[in-house]
């Protein structure tokens, strides 16, 4: 099968964003329909049955090719899901293949540090999926979105738990001053993985702010290397706050701090600087206002500190 790339972020828990700066927003429980502006298209060169392809659909359907399982949604009573079944060719041919895409209604003006947030989930206990996030300044098509930029790929590993949610921040800071169509591409080689795939609670808003990943206490502190590495101009950053040791306490973290410095030892940027309660962290880091070449990221909170080394190409 197809090589994939990795999970470019994985946020499965609350994100703290600044309130009353929301650009864009769908929660697909309005209806049943496809919400206004948005459209769904099959790539392949194969025909395939409608509903195997983006489909909003009701909480508790079986969608075509889960036997038993049952959609589910983040909030509200619906969320939209592509099948593994959107591989079959209608006519009878053998295929394999699946190419679904699900494009956003045109997202007018993109500002400074947005970027897309959305919550999915993927895969079930036999099979892995995937979904590659793609944006536009083009159009809606497929062709409009292949010519855009690709924003990177989701995988959920054999064994992901079917319906569980987690949520995915993509910077969008290339796009500003744009107006851009989101695309949600289902592209899985289905002759031995794909199930099914569900998306909800669609924003654009500023993707700046540091977000929980897990509220379980980790066992020990630490900082994730940056994905991706080498990055241009945008990057992520996770780091894990135990509870239990010095300058870490139960209620709360005093003077984490998470900072970038050049090969000169000066600080050039800082990504976090607050109080933070014990927990799996991500944070995205926009660099492009510096130059190219080697940093480092430094994470500190009381007398606890880790440096990694992040590569920027322009």
């Amino acid at each position: 099968m197809r090589a994939f790339v990795a999970t470019i972020i994985l946020l499965a828990g609350t994100t703290l964003s600044l309130r009353g700066q929301v650009l864009f927003q769908e929660d697909f429980d309005a209806s049943t329909a496809l919400p206004d502006g948005w459209s769904v298209w099959n790539r392949q060169q194969f025909p395939i049955a409608p509903p195997t392809n983006w489909t909003v659909r009701d909480t508790g359907e079986v969608p075509p090719g889960t036997g038993n399982h049952r959609t589910r949604a983040h909030s509200g009573p619906r969320a939209v899901g592509v099948s593994w079944w959107s591989s079959i060719d209608t006519t009878g041919a053998p295929s394999s293949v699946a190419d679904a895409w699900l494009v956003t209604r045109r997202i007018f003006g993109i500002r400074p540090g947005d970027g897309v947030k959305f919550w999915g989930s993927g895969g079930n206990i036999s099979f892995l999926d995937s979904l590659q996030v793609w944006v536009s300044a083009v159009d809606s098509t497929t062709t409009g979105m292949i010519s855009g930029r690709y924003l990177g790929t989701i995988v959920w590993p054999v064994g992901s738990v079917f319906g569980h949610f987690s949520q995915y921040v993509f910077p969008l800071t290339v796009e500003t001053g744009n107006d851009v169509w989101i695309g949600f591409r289902y592209y899985m080689n289905c002759r031995v993985n794909g199930f099914y795939v569900h998306v909800d609670d669609v924003t654009v808003e500023p993707a700046t702010s540091v977000a929980l990943v897990d509220d379980g206490v980790p066992a020990g502190f630490g900082l994730d290397q940056n994905y991706p590495n080498p990055f241009n101009g945008a990057t992520e950053i996770g780091f894990s706050l135990p509870a239990g040791q010095a300058g870490i306490k139960d209620s709360g973290l005093r003077g984490v701090k998470l900072a970038v410095y050049d090969v000169l030892g000066r600080e050039v940027a800082t990504v976090v600087d607050e109080p933070l309660a014990p927990g799996v962290y991500r944070v995205p880091f926009d660099a492009s206002g510096l130059a190219s070449g080697v940093y480092m990221c430094r994470l500190t909170a009381g007398r606890n500190a880790q440096t990694r080394r992040m590569l920027l190409l322009k």
